[in-house]
This record gives C-alpha cells, structure tokens and sequence, in this order.
C-alpha cells in the first residue's frame, strides 16, 4: 500500500497559524496558482486521494526563501478557516442572541 500521507508538493513554508486565539508556528505546503503564493492549511481524504481543502492567499512580498532547498518564511499569520468564533456568520448570530 502506498503512503498517503506522503507529500505531493515539493515547496515548504514556516509561518505562524492562528486557531482558537492562539498563534503557533507550522510547517505547511506551498504552492503557487498564476504566479500567486497561496499555502495550504488544510487536507481532506476523498477515497485515498490526498486533497487540498483550505487554502489561503499570502502577501507575495512577505514570502522569502529560507536558504535550504524548498523551504519558504512566510512573515505573516495566517487564520483557521475552521476557527468559528472568528466567521463574520457567526459573530452576527451571537450578538443577536444577546
């Protein structure tokens, strides 16, 4: 059976990842869509196959190559998309409630 897990994408990228209000730095794939930095924070398993499924947009000028082959710094932070309490959805619901 082949590994899974095993990456698709040869480019890494250090940044730092916000979920649930804390910020903690994480080793991420990097991939570039029309010349546009984006890093992938997030997988899926469809029937084995490894998929992409939250992808973030990065500011192309925070981006700089760390100096060993592949791997990138990003110098910002980048957000969980699973993080509700930061989804404009759900602030509305919550302030309503009140």
């Amino acid at each position: 059976m082949e590994n899974r897990r095993a990456s698709r994408y040869r480019l890494k990228v250090l940044h730092e990842h916000r979920s649930s209000g804390r910020v903690k730095r994480k080793v991420s794939e990097l991939i570039f869509v029309n010349d546009q930095p984006k890093i992938i924070v997030g997988w899926v398993d469809l029937g084995g196959v490894r998929a992409p499924i939250y992808v973030q947009n990065v500011d192309p000028a925070k981006l700089r190559p760390l100096g060993v082959k592949h791997f990138f710094r990003y110098d910002g932070v980048t957000d969980d998309p699973q993080d509700t309490q930061r989804m404009p959805a759900y602030a509305e619901r919550t302030s309503s409630a009140r």
